[in-house]
Formats: structure tokens, sequence, C-alpha cells
């Protein structure tokens, strides 16, 4: 019960700054991770009427892995909107414990504190990496209100377009080498 205090204690930190202090992004981050909370209650519940046909921890859990694999999804479509570093980690970290659920279905006769250790502790690093990176964002002067997906003209940049060239690289602007993070 106490981890369990801990974990949420964490999770409210977290949450707090990253509305406070993140961009669109971090937000998004923020209720996906808030549903991926939920849904993981629901699918660890010791209720009978949220565990039906669940196998709980003791195998694979359909109901998490669900859960578990929206909010991969909500995170990798993150990083391929937002130019910030710090989604792609978590949406790594994600990946991370969506694999974790194929564990049980290899070697049914595994540990059932292994399949939730590693299914646990995969979040931290998602809130850590979170934190992090809207830390450097604030500190390198992306607040909120900016949105450095989209081009000087204001349009959004494609996400091919930030692949052949990246956002740390210079524009060439009137004939002077401007930064991508300078405004006119």
């Amino acid at each position: 019960m106490a981890i369990t205090i801990l974990y949420l204690a964490v999770c409210v930190a977290c949450w707090t700054y990253a509305i406070r202090y993140g961009d669109r992004a971090a937000r998004f981050a923020f209720v996906s991770f808030v549903a991926m909370t939920i849904g993981t209650i629901f699918a660890t519940s010791e209720s009978d009427e949220f565990r039906t046909h669940l196998s709980f921890w003791t195998g694979f859990n359909t109901l998490l892995f669900v859960t578990d694999l929206l909010y991969f999804a909500a995170l990798f479509w993150i990083a391929g909107t937002s130019r910030r570093y710090w989604p792609i980690w978590s949406a790594g970290f994600a990946l991370l414990c969506v694999l974790t659920h194929f564990g049980p279905l290899i070697d049914p006769a595994s540990d059932s504190k292994i399949y939730r250790g590693l299914e646990s502790f995969w979040q931290l690093p998602i809130l850590a990496t979170m934190v992090i990176g809207i830390a450097r964002d604030k500190a390198g002067g992306v607040g909120r209100e900016s949105n450095p997906a989209r081009n000087s003209e204001g349009t959004r940049r494609s996400l091919a377009s930030r692949i052949v060239r990246p956002h740390w690289q210079s524009r060439v602007r009137n004939g002077t080498s401007v930064s991508v993070n300078d405004r006119r």
C-alpha cells in the first residue's frame, strides 16, 4: 500500500509540473498518462466485475495490454507531431512496457512477480523523461505559448521535413544563417 501511495504522489507531482510548465505535447501526454493509469487500475482491480476472464498478473492480461498499447500509440503520435525529444524517449519506454506483456506468453510458468515488477517499472522512466524534457525545454526558453512544430510562416511542418532537416540545424533566411528557435 505504501508503494502505491508513493507512486501516486510522484505521479501527481509530475502531472502538476507537466500542466504548469509543459506545452501542448506535455498536456496531451499528461491526459494520456491519466487515462492509462485509470485503465491500469481497472485492469488490475481485485473486483470481480472488472476482472472477468482476466488472469490478473499470473498470465497475459489483455485489458492491461490494450491500455498500455493505447498509451504507447498516444506517445508515438506525440513524438511524431512534436519537435521535442522527450516524447521519443517516453514512447520508447512505453514500447518496452508493451513488450513486457509478451513475457508470460513466451514462458507461461514465469513468476508473476517478475511480470508485475517489469510492467510497473517502465512507468517511472516515462515520468522522468517527461519532467526532465519539460525542464530542459523551459531552461532553453521554449515556453507554453510557442509551437516549434510550426515553421516561420505559421504552417505545420511535416515529419518528413523534420527528418530531412533536423530542427537543430540552422536555416538560411535572406542570406543570413538564423537558428530555428529565433523568431522574426
